[in-house]
């Protein structure tokens, strides 16, 4: 209750201070003023791409229209307290150019709400190729304009969105640069320029399959048994381990997997968002894996090898531990962004593909996230390689282009920074974060940042736009490859046009759940290394990623094992086992830690076969749920002792929400679940003296704690 009042009481001060009342909450302060510059610029680019968007003084801040809540309130609740909340005076009539009168204002209030409770539909004509172009989306964005703050939380509260201030900023500007990147790619109607680039892609097709016929043309690629035109249906359509423009641009457009029918859709999410709070309190411990990522990205770039790691570390250890916030300041201000701050830290956290549940839901699986640490160990990590990417360019600003190192110099070029642009960049002024914090001073905190080529005014403007987003883009995607989240070649890949809320829809993302991982890496590490030159510089990446993947995987899979109340898998078991040990290894720094259970035994450690693991999570949790009355019933109808008690206190065991948070999992387990368990569960000791066996059997792993007991017996053994 005291965050839910100290989030609303920021979101109350932030406004105040964007319509200039007064507040003497200084955060607030510094972040109305930091939105309204970041605000300017985004509307800036977003023109200068084609946008329409007109600047207006009296315009606030955002407002984002709950289309249910409008709906529901029905057209004349809603202009008539609209008409309540707006300014009336300083809304113009755009077709005569004067003030709106009471009843004129009426008349287009009526229509802003059809607008608003049809998503835009109201305006779409049958037989049109879209709604409206990109360009002129916002023309009657900023039509409100509210009294005074008051005012604007009031509507906020009656048919707005949500009232976390961090996502109301994130998502007004996210939705205003994703347009305008797609206007720069695809023109100020990028439906049209995609249709046009489709187009495009299958002309060239059928001209070089003429070619193809006549022995003319022949393509060098392994995959010899398409002809031009099938592999100009997968550029554009998708295929095996291949996206798909249309995919890749439904997801841009924020399109991709809209809901078919909201209800199952939200049910199911949810669903998804308790699951994950269940089942992703060891998460963090996989993603130890990121130090091995960050050191090939490293290594890749010409980057020193272990450097960001230990930026990682004093971050997460500054930050978290000791509660400094030193570090976390001076990566926000060297540009990088606070993902974790917000709900996209979900989007972050490389298990996730969407978010959409119920509140209470969506709390119960970020809380999960961030106590088991996995929220700050992405957010550190990607802030550490981020500040020491720009510090490696400070350090390098002394030296020219051919002075470089090789690896570096060809990490220029493939993302289009030409050695005359090293020459100008170079030239730019550096961050010492020594200026914004006493605390870093003379320590060498040094920084190139894109932003600081930007607002240069020795050069023109356009061109110092374009050398700040080469080098952006080299940040944020190399960051994409030191701590691998999300791809969203991997999203379109994996969902493809699967619709939430349809049988097929929640199949695919129940199988997909959990598996966004280890398709990222597909995507980014893989793929990486596939593209490297001849035989030998393919097999020397993907050799090292094999490895030191395996390497990390074993740590992490053995880490896992001690939190479990198991002792390490004895040396003399890897001896004898080295190739299944290093399979399983290699699969559980990849992410799919579960799949490697099937290389000793047929079930996995929860006792599903490969197949219900295929199926997902979500469809797995169905299952076992129905399965209780199921099992029960069958024994009945056969004569044999039922044991519902038993079956239903392991399914609660397994789905209780931070039940397998690292640190509380054998709590949880030991102590609470085996005392209820023993005494109502009267085949508790044999089922716990199979598991013991199991697992003495298959990995020769002993308990240091085991099932049953309520205080260890035994320390953990590394040996």
């Amino acid at each position: 209750m005291v965050i839910k009042i100290k989030k609303n009481k920021l979101l109350q001060n932030f406004i105040k201070a964007l319509f200039d009342e007064n507040t003497s909450d200084e955060i607030a302060k510094k972040l109305a003023e930091s939105f309204i510059k970041a605000n300017k610029l985004a509307i800036q680019r977003h023109n200068r791409y084609g946008g329409k968007i007109k600047v207006r003084d009296d315009w606030r801040a955002p407002q984002p229209h709950d289309f249910l809540k409008v709906r529901k309130a029905g057209e004349d609740v809603w202009v008539n307290k609209t008409l309540e909340l707006v300014d009336m005076s300083k809304m113009i009539d755009q077709t005569t150019g004067f003030a709106f009168t009471a009843e004129t204002l009426r008349i287009a209030l009526s229509d802003v709400y059809k607008t608003i409770s049809t998503q835009g539909f109201n305006k779409l004509k049958p037989g049109e190729f879209g709604r409206t172009s990109l360009a002129n989306k916002r023309v009657d964005h900023r039509f409100l304009i509210f009294k005074n703050a008051d005012s604007w939380l009031e509507y906020q509260k009656l048919f707005g969105k949500d009232d976390n201030i961090l996502n109301l900023i994130n998502d007004h500007l996210q939705s205003l640069t994703r347009d305008t990147a797609l206007m720069k790619a695809l023109g100020p109607d990028p439906d049209r320029g995609h249709l046009w680039l489709k187009q495009t892609i299958k002309k060239k097709a059928a001209e070089d399959a003429v070619k193809e016929a006549q022995g003319k043309f022949g393509r060098k690629t392994l995959r010899k048994l398409r002809t031009e035109e099938e592999r100009a249906e997968t550029i554009y359509g998708g295929g095996f381990f291949e996206s798909g423009i249309d995919n890749l641009y439904l997801l841009h457009k924020n399109q991709l997997n809209k809901p078919s029918d909201q209800a199952w859709a939200k049910g199911f999410a949810s669903l998804r968002n308790l699951i994950t709070s269940s089942y992703l309190g060891s998460a963090s411990i996989v993603a130890l894996t990121d130090f091995n990522w960050q050191r090939m990205t490293n290594q890749f770039n010409g980057l020193p090898a272990f450097k960001s790691s230990r930026r990682t570390l004093d971050l997460f250890y500054e930050g978290l531990v000791k509660g400094d916030k030193t570090l976390s300041k001076v990566a926000i201000r060297s540009g990088l962004i606070a993902e974790s701050w917000t709900t996209m830290a979900h989007q972050q956290t490389r298990f996730f593909l969407e978010s959409n549940g119920a509140e209470l839901a969506q709390r119960l699986s970020d809380s999960v996230i961030t106590l088991s640490g996995l929220s700050g160990q992405t957010q550190a990590g990607r802030w550490g390689f981020g500040m020491e990417l720009m510090g490696f360019f400070a350090d390098n600003a002394g030296k020219t282009f051919k002075e470089l190192d090789s690896n570096f110099q060809r990490g220029l070029k493939r993302y289009g920074i030409t050695e005359g642009e090293w020459e100008i960049a170079r030239q730019t002024k550096l961050y010492d974060a020594g200026i914004d914090d006493p605390k870093v001073i003379g320590k060498g905190v040094v920084f190139l940042r894109p932003d600081d080529i930007r607002t240069r005014t020795d050069i023109p403007e356009f061109q110092a736009e374009d050398l700040a987003t080469k080098f952006y883009d080299f940040l944020k995607t190399e960051t994409e490859y030191a701590v691998p989240s999300v791809s969203a070649k991997g999203r379109a890949w994996m969902l493809g046009a699967a619709k939430p809320g349809t049988f097929t829809g929640e199949l695919i993302l129940s199988a997909a759940m959990f598996k966004q991982f280890p398709i990222t890496l597909m995507f980014t590490h893989v793929a990486r290394g596939l593209k490297q030159s001849g035989f030998p510089g393919k097999f020397r990446y993907l050799g090292d990623l094999a490895i030191t993947g395996a390497m990390y995987g074993a740590f992490t899979m053995e880490v896992r094992e001690i939190t479990k109340g198991r002792n390490p898998t004895p040396l003399s078991y890897i001896q004898e086992n080295p190739g299944e040990y290093f399979l399983r290894a290699l699969i559980t720094g990849g992410g799919l830690g579960l799949f490697g259970d099937y290389f000793i035994t047929d079930h996995n450690r929860y006792g599903k076969t490969l197949a219900e693991t295929l199926a997902g999570p979500q469809m797995q949790f169905i299952s076992d749920l129905i399965g209780i009355p199921k099992n029960a019933l069958y024994k009945a109808i056969r004569g044999e002792d039922t044991n519902i008690t038993g079956d239903t206190l392991k399914f609660i065991k397994r789905n209780t929400p931070g039940a397998s948070l690292w640190y509380l999992r054998l709590i949880w387990e030991r102590v609470i679940m085996d005392t209820v368990a023993r005494m109502v569960d009267d085949d508790f000791d044999s089922k716990n003296s199979r598991m013991i066996n199991n697992y003495l059997k298959n990995t020769q792993q002993e308990y240091w704690w085991e099932p049953g007991e309520i205080l260890p017996t035994k320390s953990p053994s590394i040996f």
